[in-house]
């Protein structure tokens, strides 16, 4: 399976929610089960210009891009 087809086959598993679809209870709870993960990740690497994951686990567990995460997706 390629990087697309695995992209794509979790789109359909997990679709992604809209910036600013959220409020902050729904934001909560979706990070606590984890459906805002991919966007969290994508986030900080857009926010770093990284351009592969190393070390991105970290830097999500970290708490330094949570904020601004959580102001984007909500509304």
């Amino acid at each position: 399976m390629t990087e697309e087809q695995f992209e794509a086959t979790m789109r359909i598993f997990q679709p992604e929610i809209k910036d600013g679809d959220l409020t902050e209870k729904q934001f909560e709870a979706a990070m606590r089960s984890f459906r805002l993960e991919r966007q969290y990740m994508a986030y900080i690497m857009e926010k770093l210009g990284l351009e592969n994951g190393d070390g991105l686990f970290k830097l999500m567990n970290s708490g330094d891009f949570y904020q601004g995460f959580k102001e984007k997706m909500t509304k």
